[in-house]
């Protein structure tokens, strides 16, 4: 009788783990063991990408079973000679940052197998920004014959300690073997305080008045005539934060290509009528002295 395959609520998962295998037979059976955890799950793999180690192991397992496996590698380690070859979808991304931040975009929960430096350096990372409230995805470690036992202790002194809320311990979840650590990520509830809420919030605020400064630039532009190009800049002098000045970017310069068009149209026509000089330098002040008041 064939196997039930379990559903999951996961469609990706980013799994991290050692780019080496470890000395213990253990490590590679318990990779092995995830990727066909994830294989019977129908649930898709995001990792660092290459094929050497514990991360080559699950790659290779998940790509075998017919998983969709996307490796997010930066271009320098890209050499078969570092890495080995990629299996499944490559994806070169610039740098180490990039990379933890695609994988993470990509992932709906993480998982760390054993691993050294890079591996905790990624576990903590992500855990880090569900502490801030960045994401609300599940983290777990497979705990693999108690190999994170000491981490797991340290955990539970920083609590002690008070330096990790004992609400936030519950972030990260752990258990020995692959289909114990997905029944505990399955039934994560994401645990969030008073901070975390007020942090989130005020995110979403910096997103909600950019885009009212953007609504507030181009009606302001059509009533005043000043060229798009002005309007670029003063966004991105005025922005909160990185993003937003490049997630508008490609607006501004289809605005631009318009805008010009349809000035140089009306000018043919001989409709345009143009404020003068002085007019022009009077909104330009109001736009500086508006979006310095702003921030």
């Amino acid at each position: 009788m064939q196997e039930k395959i379990a559903k999951s609520r996961f469609k990706r998962v980013c799994v991290f783990c050692g780019s080496s295998t470890g000395k213990k037979d253990c490590y590679r059976e318990a990779a092995l063991e995830l990727g066909q955890e994830l294989v019977s799950r129908r649930v898709d793999l995001v990792y660092g990408g290459g094929s050497i180690g514990l991360m080559g192991l699950v790659s290779q397992e998940v790509h075998r079973g017919g998983g969709h496996v996307l490796g997010i590698i930066p271009k320098t380690l890209m050499s078969k000679e570092i890495t080995g070859e990629t299996v499944g979808e490559v994806r070169p991304v610039a740098d180490m940052h990039q990379r933890k931040a695609e994988m993470a975009r990509h992932s709906d929960c993480f998982i760390a197998l054993p691993g050294g430096y890079g591996t905790l350096e990624e576990l903590f990372e992500v855990t880090a920004w569900a502490q801030l409230g960045i994401h609300d995805k599940p983290v777990g470690l497979l705990n693999v014959d108690g190999y994170y036992n000491n981490l797991l202790s340290f955990i539970d002194k920083a609590v002690d300690d008070g330096f990790i809320k004992p609400s936030q311990r519950k972030i990260i979840v752990s258990a020995s073997n692959a289909r114990e650590l997905f029944q505990e990520l399955e039934e994560y509830v994401p645990m969030h305080d008073g901070v975390v809420a007020q942090a989130k919030w005020e995110a979403e605020q910096l997103e909600r008045n950019a885009f009212c400064r953007l609504i507030l630039l181009v009606n302001y532009s059509r009533r005043h005539q000043i060229r798009s190009f002005r309007l670029f800049f003063f966004f991105i002098v005025s922005s909160d934060f990185i993003g937003t000045k490049f997630y508008f970017f490609s607006f501004f310069l289809l605005f631009n290509f318009v805008s010009t068009f349809n000035l140089e149209r009306r000018r043919f026509h001989g409709l345009t009528q143009y404020s003068n000089k002085k007019e022009k330098i009077k909104g330009e002040v109001f736009l500086w002295t508006f979006f310095i008041n702003l921030n």
